[in-house]
């Protein structure tokens, strides 16, 4: 998401707000989702190691989607419909 966004995007969860837990400010993707991560450690689900590997594992897997797609775009300078929908 922030090499699509932009990795500074502030922005407001509202998510839980229908469970009375106010909105939540996040300044970037990657904080919130280093947030979630630990958040599996402090509810007992993971072990703070298995995070750690496991960010590093999904930015690593994020890269290559993002270089493939940039592949895909090269070699199809003509698209007319969104990367995504591409086979």
């Amino acid at each position: 998401m922030g090499h699509m966004f932009g990795y500074n995007i502030t922005y407001i969860d509202t998510s839980k707000t229908e469970f009375g837990i106010p909105p939540r400010t996040f300044t970037s993707v990657k904080k919130a989702a280093e947030e979630a991560g630990m958040s599996r450690v402090y509810g007992g689900i993971h072990f703070e190691h298995s995070c750690l590997v496991g960010t590093k594992e999904g930015r690593e897997v994020g890269s290559i989607v993002v270089e493939r797609l940039h592949m895909m775009k090269d070699e199809n300078s003509n698209l007319k419909q969104p990367l995504g929908k591409l086979k």
